[in-house]
C-alpha cells in the first residue's frame, strides 16, 4: 500500500471514523485487525495471502512459546527466514523472470513474526488474543514499509479512551502532512539530481558528486517521510508506533548515526541477533565479528544482490573500525578530557562515509565500482 495515494487516505479516514465510533477495545481491536488485513490484501494483491498464511503460523507458534514450549522458537524462526529468503532472493530467475511474486512488505512482516516470538520466548508478552496479534501484524500504517514493531510495545500503547484525544488528532495530522511534504516535495526534488548514478559511464565527476549528495538527501526524505506518514496515521488511531529516525545526518560518529537511522530495524537486530551473539560483553575480536555479522545481515535484508551485502559489510567494517578507535586510539589521544577530534570534523567524516556508502546501496556492484573510479581516480 502506498501511503501517499488517495486510496490509502480514504481507507485511513473510513477506518478511523468507524474505529472511534465503536464502544471500546472489545470491539475496536477485532475491527482494526479485520480492517488492516482487508486493506493489506486489497493493496497487496494475491501474493498477500502468503503473508496471511505466515501470520497464522506465527500466531500459533507465538502462543505455543508463551505457553512454555520455548523449543518452538528456533525452528519457527527458520521457517519464517526461509519464507523471506524464498520471496526476496529466489523469486526471480534469469533475465529478470519472476518465479514468485513477493508479498507487500514481506521483509517487515517477517520481522514482526520473529519479534513477537522472541518476546514470548523471553516472557515479555503473554499468549496474545487473535485480534491483538493480527492487529499488530497487519497494522496498515506500518505493514508495507515499517517501522518494525514490538508486540509488547504495540499492546502497551493501545488507546483506551472513549474518544480520540485532540492532541493525538492534531499531532497525527501534522505528522502526516510533514511526511507527505518530505516525499512529494523534497524527495522528488532531489531525484533528478541523483540520476547520475543511472549512467555512471556518461556522467562527469561533478555530476556524480552532486548525485552522491542528492541521493543521500533523497533517500532520507523519502524514507523518513514515509515513516512520518505511518506514525501520523497510527497517531490518528491513538497508537504511538516506534520512531525510525532522529536527525541521523547530524550525528558526529557512525555509532550515533545507526542509533538514529532506521531505528526500528537496528533495534530489532540488536535484540534478535547482536545480543544472542554476546553483544559487547565478549572479547574484542568477537565484538568486531558481531558487528560485521549484524550489518551483513542488515544488508542482505534489503535484498539478495551482491551490492546490498557489500553495503552491509561496508558499514559493519566501519562500525568495527569506530569501536577500535574508541577502545584503543581515542583514550591515548584524549587530552584534558576533551575529545580527540572536534564534533564538526566527526560530523563531516561520518556524513561522507554514509553518503559514499549509499553508492553501494543504490548501484549494482559493477556500476558502483565505476562511480568510485570516476569520483576519485578518473576526474573529468
Amino acid at each position: 500500500m502506498i501511503l501517499n495515494s488517495w486510496n490509502a487516505g480514504l481507507v485511513l479516514l473510513a477506518v478511523a471514523v468507524v474505529y472511534w465510533l465503536l464502544p471500546g477495545d472489545r470491539w475496536r481491536r477485532p475491527f482494526l485487525a479485520a480492517a488492516s488485513l482487508a486493506a493489506y490484501l486489497a493493496f497487496g494483491g494475491p501474493a498477500g495471502w502468503w503473508m496471511a498464511a505466515l501470520a497464522l503460523f506465527a500466531f500459533a507458534v507465538t502462543r505455543g512459546i508463551a505457553a512454555g514450549r520455548a523449543w518452538l522458537y528456533a525452528p519457527a524462526v527458520a521457517v519464517v527466514l526461509a519464507a523471506l529468503a524464498a520471496f526476496k532472493y529466489l523469486g526471480r530467475g534469469p533475465e529478470g523472470a519472476v518465479w514468485l511474486v513477493a508479498p507487500l512488505g514481506v521483509s517487515y512482516l517477517a520481522f514482526h513474526a520473529i519479534y513477537a516470538m522472541l518476546e514470548a520466548r523471553r516472557g515479555q508478552v503473554a499468549a496474545p488474543a487473535p485480534a491483538s496479534y493480527f492487529a499488530y501484524f497487519f497494522f496498515f500504517p506500518s505493514a508495507p514499509s515499517g517501522p518494525i514493531k514490538s508486540l509488547r510495545r504495540f499492546l502497551a500503547n493501545a488507546p483506551t479512551p472513549r474518544w480520540p484525544a485532540m492532541d493525538d488528532l492534531g499531532a497525527g495530522a501534522a505528522r502526516l502532512t510533514r511526511g507527505l511534504a518530505k516525499k512529494i516535495i523534497l524527495a522528488e526534488s532531489c531525484a533528478p539530481l541523483a540520476a547520475g548514478f543511472a549512467h555512471p559511464a556518461q556522467a562527469t565527476s561533478l555530476e556524480l558528486w552532486i548525485a552522491v549528495y542528492a541521493y543521500a538527501l533523497q533517500i532520507y526524505f523519502d524514507f523518513s517521510g514515509y515513516t512520518d506518514m505511518a506514525l501520523g496515521m497510527a497517531r490518528l488511531l491513538g497508537y504511538r508506533v516506534e520512531e525510525n529516525f532522529d536527525w541521523p545526518y547530524l550525528k558526529s560518529n557512525l555509532r550515533d548515526f545507526w542509533r538514529a537511522w532506521h531505528m526500528s530495524l537496528t533495534g530489532f537486530m540488536r535484540e534478535a541477533v547482536y545480543i544472542p551473539l554476546g553483544g559487547s560483553r565478549v572479547g574484542e575480536g568477537r565484538l568486531y565479528r558481531n558487528l560485521i555479522v549484524v550489518f551483513a545481515l542488515i544488508g542482505l535484508w534489503h535484498g539478495g544482490q551482491s551490492h546490498f551485502l557489500l553495503w552491509g559489510l561496508y558499514h559493519g567494517l566501519g562500525m568495527a573500525g569506530y569501536r577500535a578507535w574508541r577502545l584503543r586510539l581515542a583514550p591515548r589521544l584524549t587530552k584534558n578530557g576533551r575529545p580527540p577530534i572536534g564534533r564538526a570534523v566527526g560530523w563531516l567524516l561520518t556524513f561522507h562515509f554514509v553518503a559514499l556508502g549509499w553508492i553501494l546501496f543504490a548501484c549494482e556492484t559493477s556500476d558502483a565500482g565505476r562511480v568510485f573510479w570516476r569520483l576519485f581516480v578518473e576526474l573529468r
